[in-house]
């Protein structure tokens, strides 16, 4: 029951990067703090945010672990949640046929000059 609900909310805010989540792929250690997520497909468009001249053709994440502090719900400085993530595989090939968006390139020489 309760690792129905964690993958149903884990999916609602992983869902623009990950595959399905199944219940099944989670190992839940609720005293310890540990939530451990393994065997990861990401979607294709996972990088489509950062627009990048590049097409993901796999992306793999062998786990994640999030290490929550069950005692203190809500995180502060001192007791964060913190997300462990190991073994990402990405495989791109270049897109050369994508047009140049010089508004975008803009936006990014700004952030980068911040």
């Amino acid at each position: 029951m309760f690792q129905k609900l964690l993958a149903s909310t884990l999916n609602k805010y992983l869902a623009p990067y990950l595959e399905g989540i199944d219940p099944k792929d989670l190992d839940v250690g609720v005293w310890g703090g540990n939530i451990e997520l393994r065997n990861l497909t990401l979607k294709p468009s996972v990088l489509a945010e950062l627009n990048l001249p590049a097409q993901v053709h796999h992306g793999h994440v062998g786990s994640i672990i999030l290490k929550v502090p069950w005692k203190h719900l809500f995180p502060s400085p001192s007791k964060p949640v913190v997300a462990v993530v190991d073994d990402v595989l990405i495989v791109l090939s270049p897109e050369l046929d994508r047009p140049f968006d010089a508004e975008h390139e803009a936006k990014v020489k700004a952030a980068v000059k911040k």
